[in-house]
């Protein structure tokens, strides 16, 4: 154990016989028995051993620990990007560029990207009760997901929807009568919180037979509600349904054109006295309003 000079202007510490730590005449250091360093740019601080090999920050069971990066010694520019975590209650990991957290996983996995850090997955940050697991915040256009596709050929980006009932992941138990497959929703701040949506599509199973699906039947209908212009209207109407035998209907009257009158284009009880109706039927009777 001792230290010594290796070769001209390098130092190295040496325990039990060997080199545990060195600094070579580039001012480079090496922990570990090692005269390599890092590949250009990374090559500052080398850890070396011959087996797996890591870095331990320990904190305070309530503190935090960090890895900053920085481009000054004054204000902010010490920490223009930085690596947080947050020990005690909050369990976080924080990525941040330019002094703003970019990237936030909590103590549940589950990771909001912006520059608006939740610490948890509740109230109006899930809306409805639908926590998520990627969540996107921004003050600015960046609020926006995109998605593309640049293949030499006729192919276009895809978005998936898979649902099954097996209750973990990558199982295959089938689906049920009116289970829901996927739904897109559009949340809007009302003054009070955003949990109220004004309008969503939704796809669903339309099996006609009770029961578990089989024999890769996938019979589906797509629902599009929107929410009334009314005071406390917290619900939602359905506006169409397009169902597995490609029959549509609408809630509401038809409009056909920019403006004018609207009507109801089909009626299974109505008759045309005194309502709005372009086409009718009332037990064995059809007509034209």
């Amino acid at each position: 154990t001792g230290i010594y000079s290796p070769s001209n202007d390098n130092i190295a510490f040496t325990t039990a016989g060997t080199v545990a730590f060195s600094v070579n005449s580039s001012g480079k250091a090496i922990l570990g028995n090692s005269t390599t360093t890092g590949a250009a740019q990374l090559d500052n601080f080398t850890i070396h051993s011959d087996g797996h090999t890591g870095m331990t920050i320990r904190s305070g069971t309530t503190s935090n620990g960090h890895i900053g990066f920085a481009d000054g010694t004054v204000g902010n520019a010490q920490y223009r990007g930085f690596i947080k975590y947050e020990h005690g209650s909050a369990d976080t990991m924080t990525l941040a560029t330019a002094d703003a957290p970019a990237l936030t996983l909590d103590s549940s996995q589950n990771a909001t990207f912006g520059n608006k850090v939740w610490t948890g997955h509740s109230g109006d940050s899930a809306p409805d009760g639908f926590p998520s697991l990627v969540q996107i915040d921004s003050t600015a256009a960046g609020g926006s997901l995109s998605i593309g596709r640049h293949s030499a050929d006729s192919n276009g980006p895809v978005l998936l929807f898979h649902k099954s009932r097996a209750g973990a992941t990558n199982g295959n138990t089938a689906v049920q009568k009116n289970d829901s497959l996927g739904l897109i929703r559009w949340y809007t701040a009302d003054g009070d919180d955003r949990n109220s949506f004004a309008a969503s599509i939704s796809c669903e199973n339309d099996q006609a037979a009770t029961g578990a699906a089989a024999g890769n039947r996938t019979p589906g209908r797509i629902v599009f509600q929107t929410t009334k212009d009314e005071a406390d209207a917290v619900s939602s109407t359905t506006a169409l349904t397009l169902d597995s035998s490609q029959n549509a209907t609408f809630g509401g009257n038809v409009r056909i054109g920019a403006s004018g009158d609207s009507a109801k284009l089909f009626s299974v009880s109505e008759s045309s006295s005194g309502t709005n109706v372009v086409s009718f039927v009332n037990g064995s009777d059809a007509g034209y309003g």
